[in-house]
């Protein structure tokens, strides 16, 4: 990198340097095992392929026959600094493209791809997305959670609770708490503070 910044070159001016470097930083992280330095370099390899191909050739011409400009090798004026560096975006911009499409950042592979030799589909899924801790931990309080807790759960879990509920049929008839209904689906003694339970037990209050 250092040499190719000490290298003298009458197209490579700052703004030149300045731009590709600029360019490198916005498109490194679209491609896969890119770095900075790797995108910075590629850019100098697209400013020296087109001074080879542009530079000092006289009577070059177009597809259509019509000549092109011609870029002396000393002393560029104005003009053929802003086409030369027209030229060095155009190609360096094509290869960014080409190189995030065939290394696109992120890409999704089949996880058959990934496993190691001798490993199944879950040991490499396991490698990729390792246990969550938070998750194991609330698994494991409630398997030990008490029995009433666990039915509790099972309600939920099914849906079983829904809406309010009322003592008697009438209009105004009380309604029951909760903590009242849920230890009537439990079958638990009338006054079981099994909600208070649920709240120590998960959450330590």
């Amino acid at each position: 990198m250092s040499l190719m910044l000490n290298y003298m070159d009458d197209y490579l001016d700052a703004g030149m340097r300045g731009w590709i470097v600029t360019t490198a930083l916005r498109n490194f992280k679209r491609i896969d095992t890119f770095t900075r330095d790797d995108l910075i370099q590629e850019g100098y390899f697209c400013f020296f392929k087109c001074k080879s191909k542009y530079v000092g050739i006289e009577g070059l011409r177009k597809k259509d026959g019509t000549p092109c400009r011609f870029l002396p090798v000393k002393d560029p004026d104005q003009q053929s600094r802003k086409h030369f560096q027209s030229l060095v975006m155009r190609t360096f911009g094509n290869r960014i493209s080409d190189l995030a499409l065939k290394q696109p950042r992120g890409w999704e592979v089949p996880i058959s791809t990934v496993a190691k030799v001798d490993e199944t589909i879950e040991q490499a899924w396991e490698d990729i997305l390792p246990a969550d801790n938070e998750v194991a931990t609330v698994g494991a309080l409630l398997a030990n959670a008490p029995n009433e807790i666990k039915q509790l759960f099972d309600l939920l879990i099914r849906d079983a609770v829904q809406g309010y509920r009322r003592f008697g049929k009438h209009r105004h008839a009380p309604r029951e708490t909760t903590n009242q209904l849920f230890c009537r689906y439990l079958g638990l003694k009338r006054g079981t503070d099994i909600v208070g339970q649920v709240e120590r037990h998960f959450l330590g209050t």
